[in-house]
């Protein structure tokens, strides 16, 4: 991969990696979540009624968090950093 793509992609990695974890840890404040206190049966209930929810949560979370990795993977690349088995070369 040439550096310019790769500064590229790392540069919109670290961005929308960011942002979707943002999105995961915010949406529960946005949407009713139902308070700590809350019965099994209540718990249930919501989880029941807002499946879509809870599959977008973790697919905000899991892609957040792969972009975050591609993001620190470019940053490695790009400063020449090499494996530790690899020093002498």
């Amino acid at each position: 991969m040439s550096e310019s793509r790769l500064r590229r992609t790392g540069g919109l990695a670290g961005i929308l990696g960011p942002v979707s974890l943002t999105i995961y840890f915010v949406a529960p404040a946005l949407t009713g979540w139902p308070f700590s206190g809350a019965s099994d049966a209540q718990l249930v209930v919501y989880a029941n009624r807002h499946q879509q929810l809870f599959y977008a949560g973790a697919w905000f979370q899991a892609t957040g968090a792969l972009l975050s990795i591609v993001f620190f993977l470019a940053i490695l690349q790009l400063a020449g950093a090499r494996p530790v088995a690899c020093r002498a070369c």
